[in-house]
């Protein structure tokens, strides 16, 4: 399922005339070398379009060789070990030999000039040019170009068609039906490299592999154990490749899984789809200036999925209903493979919708800020030691985009995850807030929990919940002491691990504990003093021995909510003593 809607993919995009035909792929080529019609060196030209980040122009060129092992050199373009025979002659050899074979077939004078020049260039000549050094230092990809055409010689009109016969010209070879078109066709020896997956091999991995012989059965060798065509072959592997490209706007790196995303037809979800995290990837980058970062953040997600929606400006709104299908693919280094971590087959609408429920199931109302448009990878390292994504749980990601894109409950270890960060630093951000409030009400729609309320983006004095009362009463009672004593450390700091997982051998400490601040206090504690009671009042004296995990989330809500509200009221009678 997964190559065959690549295949589509990639016959959807030739339709469009954004990629390359049978038998060529585009590359970045940082070097050509110009040469003149009788075979002589005119100069190396350098085509960096940004040489700071090591972006050089893309060219059509005849699709790579797969290099399992040994010397298999490409055709008329390679790196500079193989044109040049820096370290190994074998290399250059095979190179020219190449470049001969197929000017018998291609008869292209262009060639006879390319031979000439590798047979009889001189190395004095070449390191006259001011570009020489760095193209043996770093040994880059190189192609040829003849002197006043402006095309490479790889685009030559012969080359192109001679390419393409070749490739139907295979009848003779091994014949099999494929198993991603269903036909009867000439199967590729050994499966397309995939680049660009964060963490495999930086020259590429592949999918399906069969490499040694304890993979092999049935007397079957290398691809012939998952038999594809090489039309199939070539399709999903320029699809796949074209989606993790540098410049491709369809990735997504969540965890440490890379994750690619595209329409049955075109979309402007396409493009949206990462702008999710996208603001995530420049704040890796930027740390200074946290603050601002987090309300441009906020912003830009929000500008991306919340207006376009369902705002002011809902210019994707009919997004909500297409019918058209959307498919999304985590992939994983796994040692010298490449492994799926899911696969997520849906429609525009259906991705949309979720989207739009995921946002407004993690809105939190938050003072002087806004709130409920985190990005995933804030979401992860939320879940980690020191907040770095390195920490994360490495099946995490896949759970929770999948979670997010189907609209099904938060994976379980996510709550744990958060819960157990936030009893070892004591630190209930508003992130994690956020968080627990959508797994909490996701769960309890599905009645995954007993006496469950909605819960509201800000705090609801009407929910009778025990833990999430106890948990608005300690941080009632901790700003009592806060009031009381000037100290820089609070009962949070010694007590919220055991009152937010056994209440009831810690609260009655705790309300010794109040008594002797409210006592401190004076008439200055008669507003919190009445507050704890409306708050216990409904209990009726109940503290439970322990909490589950879910109630220990509930606590932390009401305590993360009853802090803000009661931060927003000094705000308020603050700004109501500037007035008078």
């Amino acid at each position: 399922m997964i190559l065959q809607e690549l295949v589509r993919y990639y016959e959807r995009k030739l339709e469009e005339g954004d990629i390359s035909i049978e038998g060529f792929e585009k590359k970045e080529i940082p070097y050509l070398i110009e040469i003149d019609k009788e075979g002589n060196f005119v100069r190396f030209i350098a085509t960096w379009l940004d040489e700071k980040k090591k972006r050089a122009n893309k060219y059509t060129i005849p699709k790579a060789v797969v290099r399992a092992r040994g010397i298999n050199a490409n055709l008329l373009w390679d790196n500079a070990e193989y044109v040049f025979g820096i370290d190994s002659k074998d290399k250059q050899k095979d190179f020219i030999r190449k470049i001969q074979d197929f000017k018998e077939i291609s008869k292209d004078k262009s060639l006879e000039s390319v031979i000439t020049f590798l047979s009889q260039y001189k190395l004095s000549d070449l390191k006259k040019d001011e570009l020489w050094e760095e193209i043996q230092e770093n040994r880059p990809y190189l192609t040829f170009k003849l002197k006043g055409q402006n095309d490479i010689i790889c685009a030559g009109e012969k080359i192109v068609k001679a390419i393409s016969q070749s490739i139907s010209d295979e009848s003779d070879s091994e014949k099999g039906i494929c198993l991603i078109t269903g036909e009867e066709a000439v199967i590729e020896r050994l499966h397309s490299k995939i680049g660009g997956v964060v963490g495999a091999n930086p020259v590429g991995a592949n999918i399906v592999s069969f490499e040694q012989d304890a993979f092999q059965s049935y007397g079957k060798k290398k691809g012939a154990n998952a038999p594809t065509s090489k039309y199939a072959n070539f399709a999903y592997g320029t699809s796949i490749n074209t989606l993790l490209s540098k410049d491709s706007h369809q990735k997504i790196l969540i965890g440490d899984t890379t994750t690619i995303f595209w329409s049955e037809r075109k979309s402007e979800l396409e493009d949206e789809f990462a702008y999710l995290f996208k603001p995530a990837e420049e704040e890796e980058k930027t740390k200074e200036n946290k603050k601002g970062k987090e309300v441009e953040d906020n912003k830009i997600i929000k500008e991306h999925f919340e207006s376009p929606f369902s705002g002011k400006n809902a210019k994707l709104k009919h997004l909500l209903t297409d019918n058209t299908k959307f498919f999304i693919l985590g992939l994983a280094p796994n040692a010298a493979r490449i492994s799926i971590r899911f696969w997520y087959p849906s429609t525009v609408g259906e991705i949309s919708k979720n989207i739009e429920k995921h946002f407004q199931d993690l809105k939190i109302e938050i003072p002087n800020n806004d709130s409920g448009f985190i990005s995933l990878n804030r979401i992860l390292r939320s879940t980690s030691l020191q907040s770095k994504l390195d920490n994360v749980n490495p099946l995490l990601a896949g759970k929770l985009i999948t979670s997010i894109i189907s609209g099904n409950e938060y994976p379980r270890t996510l709550l744990s995850s958060i819960i157990n960060r936030m009893k070892a630093e004591q630190s209930i951000s508003f992130v994690r807030a956020s968080i627990l409030k959508a797994i909490l009400n996701r769960k309890g729609r599905n009645e995954k929990f007993k006496n469950y309320k909605e819960l509201q983006e800000k705090m609801d004095e009407s929910n009778l919940n025990i833990a999430y009362r106890l948990g608005r009463l300690f941080a009632v009672m901790e700003k009592m002491q806060q009031n009381a004593i000037n100290s820089d450390s609070t009962i949070k700091d010694r007590y919220y691990t055991s009152a937010s997982t056994r209440p009831a051998s810690v609260f009655p400490v705790l309300f010794s504990l109040s008594n002797h601040h409210a006592s401190k206090l004076g008439n200055k504690s008669i507003y919190l003093e009445k507050l704890k009671g409306e708050i216990l009042e409904p209990l009726k004296g109940s503290i439970p021995k322990t909490f589950s995990l879910e109630e220990q989330g509930l606590f932390a809500l009401g305590y993360y909510q009853q802090k803000q509200e009661l931060f927003k009221k000094k705000e308020e009678s603050q700004k109501q003593g500037e007035n008078k």
